[in-house]
């Protein structure tokens, strides 16, 4: 019998960190900073609670931990452990993993740690949903360039955008631009009748399945800092660091597509990811000194790669009107300012990058191979 199930192991090369979050901020209590030894130590909470139920320290612990003192709460666990003569040789078998934080430059104010995904095991790994939302955006923008709609999208969008709506309608949009150019399995009910074309039944990508990445170690991870860099190469440091698969690693997962389902074929996914990556480089990239040309087959993973890689509006618009409608939607989020981004010809104005062993990074670039 046929088989219908196309598989492809897929191996992704990291060119720069990649940061998937598990949506957990490590708290300062939760970690000690080592500014001569230049790293970060992560603690296993229950194996600190039980080391202090040993030495009587719980009730204290759980009071430095509540906050309600403030002047407690303002104090590093490496103070508090001095405070309570807890020493290194104590807390050592405590300690779940060390990163190194060399390049962290720390600013005045409040220092957050982002934690990234791990699975039951403590292993760093990459979500399979994290991979095929990055691939769906790529042959989204590919199959909306020369569609027939593309003309009804724009007018839509512009027409009905104000300062006011800008980002609820470009979402809405964005959703019209999946249905339009993904729902097409035209899956019928029990009684007969078609299910709404909206529906996610009958979206092709339920026939395009990838498996979860192969789990790293957390020897693969390092702490990184933050980094925003202008058009001008001024740079900006945050005191946020993410815990982020290094460069030069290589994650294994796997892609099945259903072509009872999807028509999608290794060749397409080849050739959008090339459209997305020069049509990226173009229309942003190039507006800033520091990235080199990407190579073929690179994409962009993760938080913190930025706007530009997650949307579709530079294969629905033309350059300029591009510009101006990601100012419109920008121009609505918090702390962002774009009185310049149309003078400088790049919205956002702002490249998210990170400075490891010296080298400056951006954020969630990749290399990505089919084998």
């Amino acid at each position: 019998m046929e088989s219908f199930l196309n598989h492809y192991e897929v191996v992704l090369q990291t060119k720069g960190p990649v940061f998937v979050g598990s949506g957990r901020q490590l708290d300062k209590k939760e970690y000690i900073l080592d500014r001569q030894a230049k790293e970060v130590s992560i603690f296993h909470l229950g194996k600190m609670f039980d080391g202090l139920e040993k030495r009587h320290l719980t009730n204290r612990f759980q009071q430095y931990l509540l906050g309600n003192d403030k002047e407690l709460s303002r104090k590093t666990l490496m103070n508090w452990f001095r405070d309570n003569r807890v020493s290194q040789a104590d807390y050592e078998p405590w300690i779940k993993y060390r990163l190194n934080c060399g390049d962290f430059m720390l600013e005045k104010g409040k220092l957050d740690i982002n934690e990234c995904i791990k699975d039951a095991y403590e292993k760093p790994y990459i979500p399979g949903s994290s991979i095929k939302g990055m691939l769906r955006t790529i042959l989204l923008a590919y199959r909306a360039q020369n569609s027939g709609k593309k003309q009804l999208w724009k007018t839509q969008i512009s027409g009905g955008m104000d300062e006011k709506n800008a980002k609820r309608l470009l979402k809405y949009q964005a959703n019209t631009v999946e249905v339009d150019m993904f729902h097409s399995l035209n899956r019928v009910k029990p009684n007969g009748e078609l299910v709404p074309k909206g529906n996610a039944v009958n979206d092709i990508m339920s026939g395009f399945i990838v498996s979860d990445s192969e789990p790293l170690s957390t020897d693969d991870l390092a702490l990184c800092q933050k980094i925003d860099v202008s058009v001008d190469g001024k740079q900006n440091g945050i005191n946020t660091l993410r815990e982020c698969i290094k460069p030069r690693t290589e994650i294994r997962f796997e892609i099945t597509i259903d072509s009872n389902l999807c028509t999608i074929t290794k060749k397409e996914i080849i050739e959008a990811i090339d459209f997305f990556r020069d049509q990226y480089y173009n229309r942003f990239l190039s507006k800033f000194s520091l990235p080199d040309y990407p190579k073929v087959n690179e994409v962009w993973l993760g938080g913190g790669c930025g706007f530009t890689t997650k949307t579709v509006i530079n294969a629905i618009f033309e350059e300029r009107k591009a510009l101006e409608t990601t100012c419109r939607v920008l121009s609505k989020q918090k702390g962002f300012h774009n009185t310049k981004d149309i003078q400088q010809g790049v919205s956002p104005h702002m490249l998210k990058c990170t400075r490891l062993e010296g080298k400056m990074y951006q954020f969630g670039r990749c290399e990505l191979e089919i084998l």
